[in-house]
Parts: C-alpha cells; structure tokens; sequence
C-alpha cells in the first residue's frame, strides 16, 4: 500500500497523467468537430467513421501521447532540481549551525588568550 501511495504521489507520475488526460482533449473536439463539419448527427457511429477515415485526426490522436511524455519530463526535471535544492538548503542549515560555535570558540580563545596576558590590551 506504501508503494503504491509512494507512486501516486510523485510530482513525474501526476504531470504525466495530468498531461495524458489533458491531451484527450484534443482527439475528442478534434473528432467532434469534425462529425458536425460533416453534417452527421454525434453518435458512436459518426464518431468512429471520422476517426478511420481522417488522417488528420490520426494525428491528433498521437497527442495525448506526446503531451503525457512531455509533461512527464518536466516533472522528472522538476523533482530532480527539488531534491538537488533539498541538498543544498541542507548544506546551508549544517554551515549556518556550524557557524555559531565556530565564533563562540574562537571568542572563547581570544578571552582565554586575554586573560593570560599580562598588559590586557586585548
């Protein structure tokens, strides 16, 4: 169940199925477009004449297709530079938390260098 949450949930599947469905849009108004062009009444019949006889519709078939596999990419990219940027506000939070002990350190080591000083002009 953890895995099949872990897929649905990923930025690459989501952008894909969200550019598959979005690319069904273009064969369905394509083919209905076509049937009222046509002059035929839209039913199942009408719509599945158009489709073997077009080959421009045969085209815009391929869309769902090649928009799915270009938003998948994307997204791909985009989960790529996520976890790179992940890495890096990492680095950041491990640098900026390092830091502070760092100056308490070496504040600590000059007030123990003053203290054993004889002039105290530190």
């Amino acid at each position: 169940m953890n895995r099949q949450n872990r897929f649905l949930n990923r930025t690459t599947t989501k952008y894909t199925l969200a550019g598959v469905m979005f690319g069904f849009v273009f064969p369905i108004v394509g083919s209905i477009a076509r049937v009222i062009d046509l002059g035929l009444g839209i039913s199942l019949a009408s719509l599945a004449a158009v489709q073997s006889t077009d080959s421009l519709l045969w085209i815009i078939d391929t869309a769902p297709l090649f928009l799915g596999l270009l938003a998948g990419i994307a997204a791909y990219r985009q989960e790529m530079l996520e976890k790179s940027n992940r890495g890096l506000v990492l680095a950041e939070r491990e640098l900026h938390a390092g830091f502070p002990r760092e100056k308490s350190r070496r504040k600590n080591a000059r007030s123990n260098q003053c203290k054993s000083n004889v002039d105290k002009t530190c």
